[in-house]
């Protein structure tokens, strides 16, 4: 017997062949180490309505892919002026997500109902303005329950 999950595969399959991305390399991490995105790096893209769109389908997908949210929380940054090195992380978002296409939520039964919840930050990690980026995430038992990531 299978347990239960709940994943948008499909959904994700339809999203890398609308955005042409189907035929893209994957990738084993949904963003580069060291890769600092900044608000003022080169000039701004030519067509931000693709960015936009693209950044709009992440946002979706990180319902059922918390893997993908401190990423996703970093390109919506710069939704209203993005640039070529923001296109070039979502698009590595998108190649992750092509490499882990079978990964979505699980739930398993368990005897342990224990809230468990964890957080970090970056303390001051833009660039641009000093902010700090947040994470969370709460398990009931072994199955997560809630996460989020914000600046």
């Amino acid at each position: 017997m299978s347990r239960p999950s709940l994943s948008l595969r499909l959904a994700l399959l339809s999203l890398l062949q609308k955005f042409g991305l189907d035929g893209a390399k994957p990738v084993s991490t949904p963003m580069a180490s060291g890769m600092w995105l900044t608000a003022n790096e080169e000039a701004l893209l030519s067509d931000p309505i693709y960015y936009q769109r693209l950044v709009d389908s992440l946002q979706y997908l990180t319902l059922t892919r918390p893997d993908i949210s401190s990423a996703v929380n970093n390109i919506c940054q710069f939704m209203q002026s993005p640039r070529d090195t923001h296109l070039i992380a979502v698009k590595l978002i998108f190649r992750y997500l092509k490499s882990t296409l079978n990964i979505g939520l699980n739930f398993v039964q368990t005897p342990l109902i224990a809230l468990r919840g964890f957080c970090d930050a970056d303390w001051a990690g833009s660039r641009d303005d000093r902010r700090s980026t947040t994470g969370f995430v709460v398990y009931m038992g072994d199955n997560l329950l809630s996460w989020g990531a914000k600046m």
